[in-house]
């Protein structure tokens, strides 16, 4: 619990002297690729909503630093990671399956341009299994949700089950989203490197 606090604290300082590099020159493609990595990482401590609207600002930081470098491969691969993850994270198959097309296409490209680079292989072969992961996902929410749902009870107890219910699905939705991003083998490494890029957050 306190690594991944420490990781949290890590992240949200990075989150923060990237906003700070872009303010100062929202120009750098780099900077835009790096920030947006982080928010990926971010969104697996989150939960909910919460948790996929960090994966769109992710996407959309990550799109704007391409818009400015083309060639930044990592950024497209990661592109590819966030599309990945928000289909997994949607309900609807039918909708989740426009951001898995999504991300193939971003895998795809990376591994034209860099066809011996391991991590864009794995992870162009990871989406081919987007629907088995994503039914797996929902099919185990679905049941998690059943058991906290309480049952037949007295209706006296409906409003306290209810909260419990809510609080409960919160942090069913916060494990499938850490879940999610290791069983799609969508690794750290990228953020992990450009952490070296990074001043260390407060304490390290």
């Amino acid at each position: 619990m306190e690594k991944k606090s420490e990781e949290l604290m890590y992240l949200e300082h990075a989150c923060k002297v990237a906003e700070r590099k872009y303010n100062i020159d929202p120009n750098d493609a780099d900077n835009l690729a790096r920030w947006g990595g982080v928010l990926f990482e971010l969104c697996q401590f989150q939960a909910g909503d919460e948790s996929i609207n960090m994966v769109l600002d992710a996407i959309c930081k990550l799109e704007e630093a391409l818009l400015i470098n083309p060639e930044l491969l990592d950024a497209v691969w990661c592109l590819g990671n966030a599309h990945m993850v928000h289909g997994l994270l949607t309900p609807d198959y039918n909708v989740a399956r426009n951001y898995f097309d999504r991300a193939a296409e971003f895998y795809e490209e990376a591994v034209e341009k860099d066809p011996n680079n391991q991590k864009y292989l794995q992870s162009f072969e990871a989406v081919l299994q987007a629907p088995k992961l994503h039914a797996e996902i929902h099919k185990q929410r679905g049941v998690a949700q059943q058991a906290t749902g309480g049952g037949a009870g007295a209706e006296s107890s409906n409003s306290s089950a209810k909260g419990t219910k809510k609080e409960k699905n919160s942090d069913l939705i916060f494990d499938i989203g850490g879940w999610v991003v290791l069983a799609a083998g969508l690794a750290t490494w990228w953020v992990m490197m450009s952490r070296n890029q990074l001043p260390p957050s407060p304490g390290y």
